[in-house]
Parts: C-alpha cells; structure tokens; sequence
C-alpha cells in the first residue's frame, strides 16, 4: 500500500512539474507543440511504412489519397506507346483524334415466360451478355510534347587587334655613325661649314626654335643649332618655334658637326642643312634667333654675324625698337 502510494505522489510531482513547465513562458509552450508535431509526423511516416501494401512505393500510396488530375510524363509515354490502336493514331497524326464511347455489354431477355410443358416449374429467363463488337475503336491518345528547334546563338566576330604606333627608339649614348660624307660643293654663302662627317636623317619634332628631334640609323636624337640662340621674350620665342617648324618639320636633313659634339645638356650640336638652305642661317636673317658663341665651335660665327646685321638694319623680329613710355 506504501509503495503505491509513493508512485501516485512521484506521478504527481511530475505532472505538477510539467504544468509549471507549461506555464513558464511562452518559449517552453511553442517547444512542446514542435515537438508534439514532429512525434505525430514521426508516428503517421512509422505507419505508413509498416502498413504499406507490397509493390508500392511511398508515392504510389500518397498519391491513392491525393490522386492528381495532371496525368505523370511515364502515363503519357505509356499511353503513347502501348497497342495497334495508338501506332494507327501515330501514323495518321494528321488526322485529328476523335473519342467514341466503349458498347457496355447490353442484356437480352424475354419479355414473356413461356409457359413449359414438361411439367416442371417455370424458370425465370436469364440474362445473356452481349459480346462487344470485335472492331477496336480509336481512343484519345495523348501524345507528349514535340520538341520545337531551339535557335542557336550566331557567332560574334572578334574585332581584330589594331595596331598601335611605337615610338622611335631613345637614341643611345654616343654619338652617331656618319652615314654620308659633306658634298664637295656647299651652297653659296654655307662655305663656312668644316669638311667633317656628316649623318643624314629625318625630323621627327620641333621642340622649340633651335631645338629639333631626328631620326638617325633608327634611333631619336635631340639636335641643337650651332650658333644661335632663342629670345628670352616669349612672344618671340614662339615665333621662332613656329618658323624653325616650318622650315624643319618631317624634312631630310644633313647634320654636319663641328669642334664641340655634344652640349651640357647632351644634345647633339649640328650644323643641320636641309637641302642647299641652312634654317638657323634663315631664321638670322628674318630676326627670330640671335647668335651666340660657344668656342670652340665657331665655324661660322662671321657669316652669321653678317645676317643679324642684316636683321638688324631692316628693325624686323627681336631687332624692332621698342618704345619706352615718358616718365
């Protein structure tokens, strides 16, 4: 008697423990529907697969509780595939499917017992089935979709790499092969000009009036006029730049040397003929550059001399006076 006792007050414990569970929060409430669910799912899937008829899949026997009215695509290939009927259908696709209704066997008696002379009782007449007709009908068959030709993307044509212009190679250190020697005549006035080596080649840029970048054996070379200088008055600096581009740009030039072969700059010093003309000698004369001596390279300092003089007298390019306002 004790002892029962004791489980009726342990029972009592635990139920007590499990209403206080319950009412706790709300948190404790939601764990024990989850799990309440998940047991009942627990317990229907053990029961499904213990009851489950044999041949059958779990599917097969989900689906005899919720038949679906969309027929399954192995249906439809098996419809599509199975007796004489369907291959006829197939073959004549191009007559249109029509649905007949199978003959139900039909039942004939007579209306009337005749009346037996045999003595023995009258038995009621029988119902006699009728065969169906031995010619198959047509029967809708449903037949799966025709793959349409999809359209296959055309090829994009790549456009082909253009071509980039490189720039002439830096010129190295030294000085340049002679590729040509001085021509045993000069032009009038250009005598002053020494009988050294020369290099031929052409011009790329103009950087500035007595400045230029040429082309030499395929190497870039800066050349500088000897002899002559740009004015300090920016205005004048400019004219001069755009009169050595003129007289310089993308021409055939013969560069000739003199005493000094490079400055301090590293620029090539060149007495630099483009044809029978001499385009620091020119720009002397229309007074765009001033001379300068730079021993010992002064071959002809005398016959540049002479054209800014020229310049000079005529008052034209930096030699035109300027005048200076009143106090």
């Amino acid at each position: 008697m004790n002892g029962i006792l004791e489980k009726m007050l342990m029972i009592k414990d635990r139920i007590k423990q499990l209403v206080n569970f319950w009412q706790r929060d709300i948190i404790n409430k939601m764990i024990m529907l989850i799990s309440g669910f998940l047991l009942m799912m627990a317990v229907g899937i053990l029961g499904l697969i213990i009851f489950m008829p044999g041949g059958k899949s779990v599917s097969g026997v989900i689906g005899n509780y919720f038949p679906s009215s969309t027929p399954s695509a192995k249906e439809v290939m098996t419809l599509a595939s199975s007796g004489a009927a369907t291959r006829s259908a197939i073959a004549t696709a191009s007559v249109p499917p029509t649905i007949t209704t199978m003959p139900f066997p039909t039942f004939a008696a007579s209306a009337t017992p005749e009346p037996s002379n045999t003595g023995q009782p009258n038995v009621p007449p029988t119902a006699v089935p009728q065969e169906p007709s031995a010619t198959p009908s047509a029967t809708q068959t449903l037949m799966p979709p025709t793959p349409t030709a999809s359209r296959m993307p055309t090829a994009t044509r790549i456009p082909t790499s253009t071509r980039i212009p490189t720039a002439a190679p830096t010129a190295p250190n030294g000085t340049p092969q002679p590729t040509s020697s001085v021509p045993n005549v000069l032009p009038a006035g250009l005598e002053c000009i020494p009988n050294n080596p020369a290099q031929t080649g052409k011009v790329l840029s103009v950087i500035d009036g007595n400045t230029i970048k040429v082309l030499i054996n395929g190497f870039a070379y800066n050349v500088r006029y000897i002899g002559v200088q740009i004015s300090t008055n920016k205005h004048y600096a400019l004219l001069a730049s755009v009169t050595n581009n003129k007289l310089a740009f993308a021409k055939q030039v013969t560069l000739i040397a003199d005493a000094v072969d490079k400055d301090a700059s590293g620029y090539l010093l060149r007495y630099v003929l483009v044809g029978d003309s001499l385009p620091a000698l020119d720009m002397l004369k229309q007074g765009v550059l001033s001379t300068v001596d730079i021993p010992p390279s002064f071959a002809c300092a005398q016959t540049f001399q002479a054209a800014q003089q020229t310049a000079q007298s005529q008052q034209i390019g930096i030699w035109v006076p300027t005048v200076t306002p009143l106090p």
